[in-house]
């Protein structure tokens, strides 16, 4: 056969393939952010969508299984299971499930529905951290409900991971709940399969990863400064990797050479450090980050010694106030945040904030002989690492992307500013050449996938972006705090 009709019956098969119709789960149906054989729309205008619907506030991406869209959402002490006819975006159904009591969040971006649903084409799994599992058919039909809270929420932050399937089995990080672990459940009726106990791990917001490579499949998951591989038919470890980020978000990513996996978390840092970290980059002077007098000299309006929430710029500080006032008395006192300017001794939290490359094949203990590279710098807070074209990139709070060549850690390109400051909670994916970042702003960056950073477009929603975009048919659906979008 010639190289040209061979190409052409690939082409085709990618247009034709269920695949190309679908996005099933968090960053689609590979868990890899990458639009296989799509176009991205010439035309992408908030004020001419192909649709758009308005929806109740959810933090969940869309899930797309043929001309249906599944979301979750939460309205009147209610968590909500919407799905969406693709062709208008019109409510074909929902059903909802009561919340009893509504968690005092630490942060004020945490929420009870955040995990993205996942679709088989026969069953959808709708998880929600306060209340647990419920799985219905295509048409909402109910199969089967598992109550139970998949996490612990001491912390505040709510729960953020996402069910992913493999080959009929539900994976579910558990993390920082009364059984801490990684739990597999058969999707059909809920069954308990296996589940790889962790019980060193605190809550963790990572999704499991499936690594299929050199004809193998792992489980990857992070979390309390590990990475583990587990076994997909039963649940044993296959390898695992120390001194990691502690509290972590971001999901791994990998190839056929190695996994990719790290972030910044604020276990990591102190003092001065940590303080940046709360405002955008350049918003302190030296004196503020290093001195609380100076800090409240310019917070502190009317010069009682005590900072309220009101106080304080758009910032991190602010988002997280609830975290941050330990005694919940509606002020930062001086005497209470003054300390905080200090270094502190972060050694008794285990990890490091890095990012690392780890290569297939290990076994056991692998932390010594299969790390590869690490970059200690520009490291994603939320969003996880996108894969595409063989290069890495990475999205850092305050609006910067780097971009790496996987095989060797070497920087393409190092914290290009995207023109949108503030924090980054949704994924990057990668479609025609193409890589779509979205900001908390309400910004969308479409970036050429290359070795030198171009910006291609800007396109500013209005709205807040918390959800990672989707692709399925040649078709873009952003959600907002508001509405869902089709281009």
């Amino acid at each position: 056969m010639k190289p040209f009709s061979l190409h052409f019956l690939c082409l085709l098969f990618l247009a034709t393939s269920p695949l190309a119709a679908n996005w099933s789960q968090f960053r689609g149906n590979n868990g890899r952010s990458v639009a296989v054989g799509q176009t991205l729309p010439s035309n992408i205008d908030p004020a001419k969508p192909l649709w758009k619907t308005a929806l109740p506030i959810g933090h969940s991406s869309p899930a797309i299984w043929g001309n249906k869209i599944f979301l979750t959402a939460f309205n009147d002490m209610q968590l909500l299971m919407i799905c969406l006819d693709r062709t208008n975006g019109n409510v074909l159904w929902t059903d909802s499930r009561p919340l009893n009591e509504l968690t005092q969040y630490s942060h004020n971006d945490s929420f009870p529905s955040v995990p993205t649903p996942c679709t088989d084409g026969e069953r959808v799994a709708f998880l929600f951290g306060d209340f647990g599992l419920v799985v219905t058919d295509l048409d909402g039909e109910l199969i089967w409900e598992k109550n139970f809270i998949p996490f612990g929420n001491d912390h505040g932050f709510g729960y953020g991971a996402s069910p992913v399937l493999l080959d009929g089995k539900l994976l579910i990080n558990c993390d920082g709940s009364i059984r801490p672990g990684l739990l597999c459940l058969d999707f059909k009726n809920g069954k308990e399969l296996w589940f790889a106990e962790r019980p060193e791990t605190i809550i963790s917001f990572s999704t499991p990863y499936v690594w299929k490579h050199d004809n193998k499949t792992e489980i990857l998951l992070g979390g309390s400064s590990f990475l583990d591989s587990y076994e997909p038919s039963n649940g044993a470890s296959i390898w695992k990797v120390s001194n990691l980020p502690l509290f972590v978000c971001p999901t791994p990513i990998g190839d056929e050479n190695a996994a990719y996996y790290g972030a910044f978390t604020t276990a990591h840092v102190s003092g001065g450090n940590a303080i940046e970290t709360l405002f955008p980059e350049g918003f302190l002077t030296p004196e503020q980050i290093s001195d609380p007098a100076a800090f409240y000299a310019r917070f502190d309006k009317n010069k009682d010694r005590k900072i309220a929430r009101d106080e304080l710029p758009t910032s991190r500080l602010k988002d997280a106030f609830n975290f941050t006032d330990a005694d919940r008395s509606g002020y930062l006192e001086y005497e209470e945040f003054a300390p905080r300017f200090e270094p502190q001794e972060v050694a008794d939290y285990p990890g490091r904030n890095v990012f690392v490359s780890v290569a297939s094949g290990g076994k056991g203990d692998i932390t010594e002989t299969h790390v590869g590279w690490e970059m200690r710098k520009n490291l994603p807070y939320v969003s996880s690492p996108l894969l595409y074209k063989n290069r890495l990139y990475l999205v850092k709070k305050g609006g910067t992307v780097s971009c790496l060549e996987p095989a060797s850690g070497k920087s393409h390109y190092e914290r290009k500013r995207l023109g949108a400051p503030g924090e980054y909670y949704a994924s990057p994916i990668g479609v025609d050449n193409q890589v779509i970042i979205a900001s908390l702003g309400g910004k969308m960056m479409i970036l050429k996938a290359a070795d030198e950073f171009e910006m291609l477009s800007t396109i500013d929603f209005g709205e807040r972006i918390l959800a990672s975009p989707a692709v399925a048919d040649n078709q873009l659906y952003v959600r907002t705090d508001q509405h869902l979008y089709a281009f």
